[in-house]
């Protein structure tokens, strides 16, 4: 009922379908009775903040509200009211209630004036629209505003006017309007292209803000209509548009362009209306930019919130910060004392009254209702305790996250100066979550990487080329800030394309660089050519082509023009292209030479699909060139292969034919064309391979890693392709060479293969030995159907030496040294986040994985994504991201951060903090987020203490003056008392407070986990601090009342009364209550000094001054100065509260600092000595220091820990720790290879076995070659690696073979193998499993250095294949102690045999030089 009083919520999209109209009044159906439109469309304007005008003052004061305390604070102020209960005047009463309410709202109000700043700088860009003319859609506004002109001379002229293009905001656009848009403009709303300047009616549009790929997309016009140019063509046309509803998806649009008069141009249909089918390729949507083309006229069709850029973002949350969602139940608890307080006093008043009343007492009222008196009792003491829950916290956390995000503001190491950018801190209340992160979300495009692909590298007929450098500072930006390209170059480059023998190899090369290609020149202001390609990596290549001479001039749709580096300008004749698709994985194109006349078939692709396609013959520079492929892929560098085929004219003609049949199919089109497209692209010539990489941000890698060793988990959601986003993730040190990658792309429950039954075989496969992930793996009632046989058996027995089966019982990666990485596309996300068992199943696995990539997930994905961590986990979550397309992530998450790049604004203004770059995420979480969880945790704890102990003062006065709920101090103590007496020194802690200096805290980025863990500030904490309040409560009035109670006199001779003793008692609380928090300080500034003693001093100069006003005779305090200070006492009683109040907090600091430190406590002990110690160049720090990762149920599983000595909050013990080196080993940070060297003085044997994938769909496991990825897809043979890919030995019956080579072979391979009933199942089927295994050390074994084809098949006839071959189709059982006698016996035999080919290769390598 409630949430009826939430009257400012916006209006949600309409769900229902559409007719848009053009030129074509509407029907009698489509108006109401008044005739206005019955659809009804929202506005174009977009609204990131979260109030209005009208909506400010009573959605803030509900947001407000949600604290409890503020409802108590409104209690007290309405009991002020009633005379019985007023202690003040009720207006006073309110005032402080007032301005902390009012203070809120100025803060909230100013933080929303900046969002309506930015949305107002989206809203009034301009776009042009036809005007002078009439939008049927809309009500006309010349008729007024309930009138509308329908039927009405419809054959008459529609304007007066000359229509024309006119400028136009794009919170004025309307659904219908036409729109003119021009290249690199940002596009308004969802339009439907109607004409274009390029021919075929075809546009080019940059998609980066919705999906983060920078591809250039091709969008085409509906083709009946493209003639449309001018504004009388867009006004002499009528028909309308058929719409679907809004919808999310940013792939699907399905709508009909209805003409009632026929087609323009075309004599009527028959049978009534033409009727056009219009799809997504004929959509723009809002948020994207065109490019490439000079105009394009469209019609809108959805505008603001109908839009689908803001169907997958949420409306601005209102976030509050944890500390702040935990200080509910605080504020509870004390509510409950206060409460038993009040209660308390109020049993003891009736007590008291009804024995009192019995002895009929002068000074009390005996007819006074005692019933009435004990009720008037429990109000009076709630307003007596107050301040137990006090509202001055409140202004006084505001006071302080204001000041935290002013330092976050004024940080210099967070400015950045290329494009003076600061870090803007927009949500001033969750400064203390950036301090407790666990999970990170990060965008991909433009969030780690620059949007920028250089080409550096190369492998040319066995030879690499390219002199690539780890040497960043190299680059230089323009003042642009644009990266400045290096033009590819090397030197034997140079030499090798002039001799007459390598010049060939290399000449094809570059050619099939230069034609294979969808790239588009357009040429700048200056006159110079630029490559525009709907895949970054081919402007990549095609600009390395160029670089080297071979220039792409043009295109044509028969032609391609390009010029050697002799000058030559060559046209190719264009026959076909065969597009580049996923399940394809290559591009290939049929030209033929100028030259030669000759058919020339050119594909490039992933390494195992060229590879798989090879003519016979070519094994050793298949070889040599897969070495080269895995020295690129450890590099990080994204890998193609190259190849080309002669095609015959006959072949070519009857291979056209059938591609021409299957291009016109009306049925299975995509995979006809797919299976001719197979057929012609076989017996390839291997080129050789390509190197590119996607350049990272500064310093993201260093970041990332740095993070990691902080705890926090990050995933990568990105809408790109899957081969990238692995490719990036090595790059950054997300994944390292020793993870093994859990690849899922799956369907529906219940289809083979599906999301779950993959998830299910992952865990049982990695995790068999977790109890509680298998437990939420169980399957659900209704079991999977499966019509055909597992994709993983089908690929097994048609698997070469390169996977391994799922179902092998002693699978080499199952304990990867470097864990696991879960690897997920969009499809299979969608159907886990859809299916409840799959939801938590999908969580469960995720999180016991090092790192997590989702793949082509929608912007909404992203969103579920975080919401399923954040509600399943109760963690913290922080998304980062820079496009339209991450605002839905940024608002789910705790904590939102937009990156301040090249995609916009949306990003920044739906954040909570905006930075310009990602490794500002360093500082802003290890320095800023640490200090602000420290600070602000301390300063609640500490503020509840100190009212405590003054409220303790006053509750135990109780037991001595009959419950009357008299106040001991005097008013204006208790008035003062959190105004300046005790605020002073929590404010410090808030603004001031540190345990290390930021540089340690992001040299040791593990004391992070003190605040993940949320160590700082937990309900035991809190009631600790409370009892120490009491306790101190408890002193600080009997130790007054019993020294002024047993006979003492003042100075004048009397006996002190209460206001005196009410004095001394405030003296000692405030006294204690300031030294308490300052020895809670972390360190100790000139600041902390004055907020301390200043407000010790401070009592004391007030009770000298107040004491001596005149007017204040009546207060009963007068002359006071001069009775306590002279009293000896009076000081007495200070000193010995202070010392018996602070004595136990005083040992247990002592004991813990010396006995069970925590890392804060080593780390400052320390810089305490060396302050100038470097935590990173010391290598004999971090072994005995523990602020490793703690070992948890799901780290422990993670695969990641070995044991070592660690030294854990003061003992020594045996603590498993992560391996750093292992997850940090491609970074170049210093700190990285000091902690390689402490472990490799541990004893931590790295092993250097790479990252290696299992491909759930299909059971497979396989070395991470590059980033080849057609296994999954379930089309083709498994291709083995490709050195001696030929040399392959059968394996015995359920168990493996060892074959030992030389260290010519890759040392990275991993083991291989296949489980017994597997390979018994095959063999029974005559079936034989070629599978090899390598062993991981450099052994005296027989070598084979093979030089060709001839050689490599000669392999199969060594003694050891032979002396094997026999045991293998036996059906007895065979030991591999059997086997390796085997082997060992024909060693000597076997060395003999190479030492002589040895011999002979030399001569023969010397007689060629």
């Amino acid at each position: 009922m409630f949430n009826r009083l939430k009257f400012w919520e916006r209006q949600k999209p309409q769900v229902f379908a559409r007719q848009v109209f053009v030129n074509e009044p509407l029907p009698q159906s489509k108006l109401d009775k008044k005739g206005r439109p019955r659809q009804c469309y929202v506005t174009n304007k977009i609204t990131t903040s979260k109030y209005s005008i009208l909506t400010f003052v009573p959605k803030n004061l509900y947001e407000q509200f949600h604290r409890i305390a503020n409802f108590f604070f409104l209690l007290l102020v309405i009991l002020q009211w009633f005379p019985e209960f007023a202690t003040i005047n009720p207006v006073v009463a309110a005032l402080p209630m007032f301005i902390i309410t009012s203070i809120t709202a100025i803060k909230d109000g100013f933080e929303d004036f900046k969002r309506h700043v930015t949305d107002r700088s989206v809203n009034n860009r301009k776009t042009w629209t036809l005007g002078n003319w009439t939008n049927y859609n809309y009500p006309n506004s010349s008729s007024g505003l309930f009138s509308f002109q329908s039927k009405k001379k419809t054959s008459e002229k529609l304007n007066e006017k000359d229509p024309n293009w006119k400028q136009t905001m794009f919170r004025d656009v309307r659904v219908g309007d036409f729109i003119k848009l021009h290249n690199d403009d940002f596009i308004p709303a969802d339009i439907l292209i109607l004409s274009t300047s390029e021919p075929n009616s075809l546009c080019y549009v940059e998609t980066k803000n919705l999906d983060g790929e920078t591809n250039l997309k091709i969008r085409s016009s509906v083709p009946e209509i493209d003639h449309l140019e001018t504004p009388e063509d867009c006004t002499s046309i009528r028909f309308f548009v058929d719409s679907q509803p809004p919808a999310p998806n940013l792939y699907s649009y399905n709508a009909t362009l209805v003409f009632p008069d026929g087609l323009p141009d075309r004599p009527r249909s028959r049978g009534g209306p033409s009727k056009v089918p219009v799809n997504f390729n004929s959509l723009l949507m809002r948020g994207c930019v065109l490019k490439n083309t000079e105009w394009v006229i469209g019609l809108v069709v959805f505008t603001g919130a109908d839009t689908k850029l803001a169907l997958n973002s949420g409306t601005t949350p209102s976030k509050r910060s944890q500390i702040e969602r935990l200080m509910n139940p605080q504020v509870i608890a004390n509510l409950v004392i206060m409460t038993l307080m009040c209660v308390w006093c109020s049993v003891g008043t009736r007590i008291w009254e009804t024995g009192f009343n019995k002895l009929d007492p002068p000074y009390l009222d005996t007819k006074d209702n005692v019933g009435l008196n004990a009720f008037m009792a429990f109000w009076n003491a709630l307003i007596c305790f107050q301040n137990i829950v006090p509202i001055s916290l409140y202004l006084s956390i505001e006071f302080v996250k204001s000041v935290q995000a002013f330092f976050i503001f004024m940080d210099k190491e967070l400015h950045y100066d290329e494009t003076d950018t600061p870090c803007i801190p927009k949500n001033w209340n969750l400064s203390d979550d950036l301090g407790q992160v666990e999970y990170m979300f990060s965008d991909k495009t433009g969030t780690l990487t620059r949007n920028v692909m250089e080409f550096r590298k190369c492998s040319i007929g066995g030879k690499t080329y390219g002199e690539y450098t780890e040497n960043r500072n190299e680059d230089k930006t323009d003042p642009d800030n644009k990266i400045s390209k290096k033009p590819f170059t090397d030197k034997e480059l140079s030499l090798d394309i002039k001799d007459q023998a390598k010049s060939v190899t290399i000449k094809d090369f570059f050619t099939l660089l230069a034609i294979c290609h969808t790239v588009l020149v357009s040429t700048n202001a200056d006159g110079e050519q630029q490559y525009k390609a709907q895949s970054p990596d081919e402007a990549a290549l095609v600009q390395a082509a160029k670089d080297v001479g071979y220039t792409f001039h043009s295109r044509e749709p028969d032609s391609i023009f390009i010029t050697t580096p002799e000058g030559e300008k060559v046209r190719y004749e264009l026959l076909n292209i065969l597009e580049f698709t996923s399940a394809r994985k290559r591009m290939s194109i049929i030209v033929r030479n100028p030259v030669t006349r000759r058919i020339i078939l050119f594909c490039k692709g992933a390494d195992n699909v060229i590879f798989d396609r090879l003519k016979i013959g070519q094994d050793y520079i298949a070889n040599v060139t897969g070495e080269h492929l895995e020295e690129f892929a450890r590099e990080g560098l994204r890998t193609l292969c190259l190849g080309y085929t002669e095609i015959s004219q006959e072949e070519y003609i009857k291979w056209n034919n059938e591609y021409r049949e299957a291009t016109t199919a009306l049925n299975d089109r995509d995979k006809r064309v797919a299976g001719v497209s197979n057929n012609i692209e076989r017996e390839l010539i291997l080129l050789g391979a390509t190197a590119i990489e996607d350049r990272l941000q500064d310093g993201v890698p260093e970041c990332i890693a740095t993070l990691k060793r902080a705890g926090i988990k990050i995933w990568v959601l990105t809408g790109d392709k899957m081969e990238t986003a692995i490719s990036i993730g090595f790059s950054t040190c997300l994944l390292s060479r020793e993870m093994n990658l859990i690849i899922i792309r799956g369907g529906a429950y219940g289809e083979p293969g599906s999301a779950y039954e993959q998830m299910r075989n992952a865990v049982e496969k990695f995790f068999p030995s977790d109890l509680d992930i298998l437990e939420s793996a169980k399957a659900p009632p209704v079991e999977p159907k499966s019509n055909g046989p597992r994709p993983s058996m089908t690929h097994t027995r048609e698997m070469s030496f390169g996977g391994t089966s799922l179902f092998s019982e002693n699978l080499s990666n199952i304990h990867r040294p470097g864990g696991y990485a879960l690897i997920i596309d969009g499809s299979a996300l969608k159907h886990a986040l859809d299916e409840p068992f799959s939801r938590s199943l999908l969580l469960d696995l995720a999180c016991r994985c090092k790192g997590v990539i989702c793949c082509r997930v929608s912007p909404l994905q992203k969103a579920k994504v975080v919401e399923l961590v954040k509600e399943g986990k109760q963690a913290v979550t922080c998304a980062i991201g820079d496009g339209a397309n991450d605002v839905s992530m940024i608002q789910a998450a705790h904590i939102g951060i937009g990156v301040a790049g090249e995609e916009g604004l949306q990003a920044v203004m739906a954040s909570d903090y905006a930075i310009a770059q990602f490794r500002f995420l360093t500082r802003l979480l290890l320095v800023h987020g640490h200090y602000a969880y420290i600070r602000n945790s301390s300063l609640i704890l500490n503020f509840f203490y100190k009212n405590m102990i003054g409220v303790g003062v006053l509750f135990w006065f109780q037991l001595f003056d009959g419950y009357s709920t008299t106040v001991v101090f005097e008013y204006t103590y208790t008035l003062f008392w959190n105004l300046f007496f005790t605020c002073c020194a929590v404010l410090a802690i808030g603004v001031f407070d540190r345990d290390v200096p930021d540089r340690v805290a992001i040299e040791v980025p593990e004391l992070y986990q003190w605040g993940m863990k949320k160590k700082g500030y937990t309900m035991p904490i809190f009631f600790i601090y409370m009892l120490e309040g009491i306790y101190q409560s408890l002193v600080c009035f009997f130790v007054p009342y019993f020294a002024y109670g047993l006979g003492s006199v003042n100075i004048s001779g009397r006996q002190p009364d209460y206001l005196e003793l009410g004095t001394e008692m405030a003296a000692a609380c405030i006294t204690v209550a300031n030294l308490f928090n300052g020895f809670n300080f972390q360190c100790w500034t000139v600041f902390h000094f004055i907020s301390v003693f200043g407000s010790i001093g401070l009592i004391y100069i007030y009770i000298a001054i107040y004491s001596l006003v005149p007017d204040m005779q009546d207060s009963g305090i007068y002359g006071f100065n001069h009775i306590v200070y002279h009293s000896a006492v009076f000081w007495f009683c200070i000193l010995l509260s202070i010392i018996v109040s602070i004595l136990p907090r005083f040992l247990w600091k002592y004991w813990q600092r010396n006995y069970l430190p925590t890392d804060a406590d080593i780390v400052k002990e320390v810089c305490k000595k060396d302050p100038q110690f470097s935590f990173i160049r010391n290598s004999h720090f971090n072994p005995t220091l523990g602020i490793y990762r703690s070992l948890t149920r799901e780290t422990a599983l993670s695969g990641l820990e070995s044991a070592v000595p660690i030294y854990t909050d003061g003992i020594l013990t045996n603590t498993p720790r992560p391996s750093f080196a292992t997850e940090r080993s491609s970074s170049a940070t210093s700190g990285l290879q000091i902690i390689t060297q402490v472990e490799q003085a541990s004893g931590i044997e790295v092993p250097e076995t790479p990252a290696s994938m299992t491909f759930m769909k299909t059971g497979l496991t396989e070395p991470m070659r590059g980033y080849a990825f057609s296994q999954e897809e379930g089309a083709g043979r498994i291709m083995a690696p490709p050195l001696r890919r030929r040399k392959t030995n059968p394996g015995p019956l359920g168990q493996s073979v060892r074959i030992e080579t030389s260290p010519l072979r890759r040392m990275s391979l991993p083991d291989v193998r296949a489980s017994a009933d597997l390979t018994t199942r095959v063999v029974n089927s005559e079936e034989r499993i070629r599978m090899v295994q390598f062993r991981e050390s450099n052994s005296s074994t027989s070598t084979y250095n093979v030089h060709s084809r001839e050689e490599s098949e000669s392999l199969s006839e060594s003694p050891i294949s032979e002396s094997i071959q026999p045991r293998l189709i036996s059906s007895e059982p065979i030991s591999m102690e059997v086997i390796n006698n085997d082997i060992n016996d024909n060693i000597d035999q076997n060395t003999n045999i190479n030492q002589a080919r040895d011999t002979d290769n030399i001569d023969r390598e010397e007689a060629t030089e």
